[in-house]
């Protein structure tokens, strides 16, 4: 997936940041439910076939609130960790279906509107001077709650993990 967001960053102490900010993120999995069953697209009922695969695509707004460690400057960089929780609101949810008789159809019943998951970031900043500076960083995210609302009766726990780099400007 992608994501694209604006963070701030609170400073307490010198190297010590409340983080927080918001996030447009793109994500999505597929999902194999070996019972088949059927599915509520905004289309109506689907019986999946059995195995049945549905491929998400979910878009969210993200509230990242998390705490910031900051090195001292070192020639022109400072490095960082982020760690925090990470509230997450649908927008959207799609799915496909394996057997091709679905495409991009909206699939609210399947997919909460809610989620809460945390994120852990190390990062560095190399600065340009007056306070600007380019941000390259590793994250991982994950969720704690299940994404599924068990609409297909699938006793299943689906989160949403991911881990990527992240490239900014600071300033």
């Amino acid at each position: 997936g992608t994501a694209l967001g604006v963070h701030v960053d609170y400073f307490f102490e010198k190297h010590f940041a409340f983080s927080t900010g918001v996030e447009w993120s793109v994500t999505g999995g597929n999902m194999e439910y070996l019972k088949g069953g059927d599915i509520g697209f905004l289309t109506g009922l689907h019986t999946l076939p059995v195995p049945g695969t549905v491929t998400y695509r979910l878009q969210y707004i993200e509230v990242p609130l998390g705490l910031k460690v900051i090195s001292r400057e070192i020639g022109y960089y400072t490095f960082y960790l982020d760690f925090g929780i990470q509230p997450m609101f649908r927008l959207e949810a799609k799915g496909d279906t394996s057997d091709g008789l679905i495409t991009k159809s909206p699939v609210f019943k399947e997919v909460t509107r809610f989620n809460l998951g945390y994120h852990g970031e190390a990062g560095v900043n190399y600065s340009f001077g007056n306070k600007t500076c380019l941000v390259l960083a590793a994250y991982y995210s994950n969720t704690f709650l299940d994404f599924t609302t068990d609409y297909l009766k699938a006793n299943d726990t689906s989160r949403i993990n991911q881990a990527g780099l992240k490239v900014g400007f600071g300033f």
